[in-house]
């Protein structure tokens, strides 16, 4: 078992696993360089994301570090394919995590979510998503310990209203539009095509910068108890 502390808010396990996929507490010395090799070639990965891309651990782990692993709010997972091995070990597929926890309101959002490209279109992003959703949603006092979660209260996922796969992979596993919230972000200069099209005003601070409307998602727990657990494994156990 590591020794590695993630910093986070609640307790995180060792490994959260199904006999499809699994995911680890990301630990920078143990993922980070296999990520950052992985990702150079593609950073079209970042599109949607209001950060990245990197092209090496100096500039991902100063970003890691900052953002995640000194924030007790936010802790991020490695993702590891379990039907496909390389030297006898399951192959990293990506990234997924958590952030904005809240202790006291019992809640966290998802996020951080990057599956490599070989790996889109299969069971990989619906298993992180669901294995997260169980970790957070199922109550503590679970008598399996592949079902013991936070028992927290809610879940939910912000998305750019443009990009439609990310919203659908969402309601897939059953969270559910709740709003959405117009000029939410100011986006990365290079990021225009994803923002919003309009014309900004005449002395907006930041005129370069294009603004997103965010469509937010949830799942509660009463949605998890009345068929949503049912649900989310029924997702993650369809062949792709």
């Amino acid at each position: 078992m590591s020794s590695f502390d993630p910093n986070f808010c609640f307790p995180v396990p060792y490994i959260l696993e199904n006999d499809r996929l699994k995911l680890k507490p990301w630990n920078p010395e143990a993922h980070s360089t296999t990520f950052v090799e992985k990702i150079t070639p593609h950073p079209e990965l970042f599109n949607w994301l209001p950060f990245g891309p990197f092209d090496s651990r100096e500039t991902f782990d100063p970003w890691f570090s900052g953002r995640i692993l000194s924030q007790k709010s936010e802790v991020a997972f490695a993702v590891f394919d379990k039907t496909r091995e390389v030297d006898g070990n399951s192959e990293f597929a990506g990234m997924i995590g958590l952030l904005n926890a809240s202790e006291a309101n019992l809640s966290a959002e998802m996020g951080f979510l990057i599956i490599l490209p070989a790996f889109h279109r299969t069971h990989v992003a619906s298993n992180a998503v669901g294995l997260l959703l169980q970790y957070c949603l199922n109550a503590p006092n679970s008598v399996s310990i592949n079902e013991t979660g936070l028992g927290l209260r809610r879940v939910y996922w912000s998305a750019n209203t443009l990009n439609s796969r990310s919203i659908a992979l969402a309601q897939r596993l059953g969270l559910k539009l709740e709003g959405v919230l117009r000029w939410d972000r100011v986006l990365p200069a290079d990021r225009a095509q994803f923002g919003r099209k309009e014309a900004l005003r005449q002395g907006d601070p930041r005129a370069d910068q294009p603004g997103r409307d965010t469509a937010r998602l949830a799942i509660c727990w009463d949605d998890w108890v009345e068929r949503g657990a049912e649900r989310a494994l029924q997702v993650m156990q369809r062949v792709s």
